[in-house]
This record gives C-alpha cells, sequence and structure tokens, in this order.
C-alpha cells in the first residue's frame, strides 16, 4: 500500500511523525479516511478518536480534543489541542474523571461554563475509555452512561 508522512502537532509538541499507510480522523460531519494522494482538504476536527496504520500495518490509537487536519500534495499535518496515545491512557484514570464529571453533572445548580466544561470533560473521559479499551484489546460497552441517559 502507498504511504503518505503524517505529522500530529499539539501546542506543546510534535506528537508524532512518519510515514503511514492510512488515517481516520472524526470530523464535524463524520469521520473521514485519508489514504495517499488524497484530494488537498483543511477541515475542523472534533474531540474524538484517531487510527491509523503504519508502514507495518500496525494500527496506532489517539485520543484527541477539537483541532484541524491539513492535507496537501506533499504531507498531512492535524494540529491539535490536546492528544493522548492509546498506550498513555490510564484506564483508572479515566474512569475516574469520568466518575468525577457524572457526578458534577448531577449537580443542579451547575450552569454556564462550568456546565459546559464539565459535559465536555464527560465526554473525553468516555472517548478515553474507548481508546485505553481498544489498545488493551477490550471491548468499549455502548451501554455504559452517555450524556443521554445521565438524567434516566
Amino acid at each position: 500500500m502507498r504511504t503518505f508522512y503524517l505529522e500530529i502537532i499539539t501546542p506543546k509538541s510534535k506528537i508524532f511523525s512518519a510515514d503511514i499507510q492510512q488515517l481516520t480522523v472524526p470530523t464535524m460531519t463524520g469521520e473521514i479516511t485519508v489514504l495517499a494522494n488524497h484530494a488537498p482538504l483543511i477541515t475542523p476536527l472534533v474531540m474524538g478518536e484517531i487510527r491509523l496504520l503504519d508502514n507495518h500495518n500496525k494500527q496506532k490509537l489517539f485520543s484527541i480534543g477539537k483541532g484541524l487536519l491539513e492535507v496537501s500534495k506533499e504531507k498531512v499535518v492535524l494540529l491539535i489541542e490536546s492528544v493522548l496515545q492509546g498506550h498513555e491512557i490510564s484506564l483508572q484514570k479515566a474512569l475516574a474523571a469520568k466518575k468525577r464529571a457524572v457526578q458534577l453533572l448531577k449537580d443542579p445548580k451547575l450552569k454556564g461554563k462550568q456546565l459546559l466544561d464539565t459535559k465536555t470533560a464527560f465526554r473525553r473521559s468516555l472517548i478515553d475509555l474507548k481508546v485505553a479499551r481498544k489498545q488493551s484489546g477490550r471491548r468499549f460497552q455502548p451501554q455504559e452512561q452517555t450524556l443521554t441517559n445521565l438524567s434516566e
């Protein structure tokens, strides 16, 4: 399979750079997959999971915050506000973050920016859990709490 060069960059550092075969990213309209010779593209990324296939047919997983994807003839660049590689995510820490967010979301006094930040933390904990479980070979349980069923 043909390859292309990918860089994943955060405000703090370059997280990843290598030739890869395939990249799947979350956009505002759904996931897209980039292969070699993809048409030029610039699009916003939403919080979610990145999957890439390296030159050795090994899948790498990342949990990301919002960002931007730029596909050019020379390379693909992801500019992302925060990134965790799958192997860096602690299942216990992600579960604890989810639990904290669930408790905070039960507070009827939570409003405005605090409510938005807590919902964002909850979503991120679910993404981290999903990526950590995939990385460890465990399946994500979709019946777990979501923002919709928290009030049920």
